[in-house]
């Protein structure tokens, strides 16, 4: 129950052969928002978009927007990208995926029946 989403965002280190990839954000109230709060989010950041300050910038905005202080984000270790996109996407709002620097948002949901990944917004 509730309006539940996660968030992970991940860049590319540069020698382009491993991926940087932010503990994942959960939102159990703001899983609909999330498109907004990450426009919000980018707008913050004024052209950064490394991952580790990102993600730490998102959840300070995230929390900003929150009525109840205490409690409704949470942050977790993902060891497994894809894993953890199949463990979790059956959250009401499912598994948003930024990546960066272009702040491409892939959006991966689950039902019984199947898993869908779409692409729901590009910068």
């Amino acid at each position: 129950m509730g309006d539940r989403a996660r968030v992970v965002f991940k860049d590319l280190f540069k020698d382009d052969k491993e991926e940087n990839i932010s503990p994942a954000i959960y939102l159990h109230w703001q899983g609909s928002s999330v498109m907004e709060l990450l426009e919000e989010t980018k707008k913050q950041m004024d052209g950064r978009s490394d991952c580790d300050y990102v993600s730490a910038r998102f959840v300070q905005v995230c929390a900003n927007n929150l009525e109840s202080k205490n409690l409704s984000i949470g942050i977790m270790n993902v060891d497994n990208l894809n894993q953890f996109e199949l463990d979790n996407a059956d959250d009401d709002n499912g598994v948003f995926i930024v990546s960066l620097p272009n702040w491409t948002v892939t959006k991966t949901t689950k039902t019984r029946e199947k898993i869908k990944e779409e692409v729901v917004h590009v910068w």
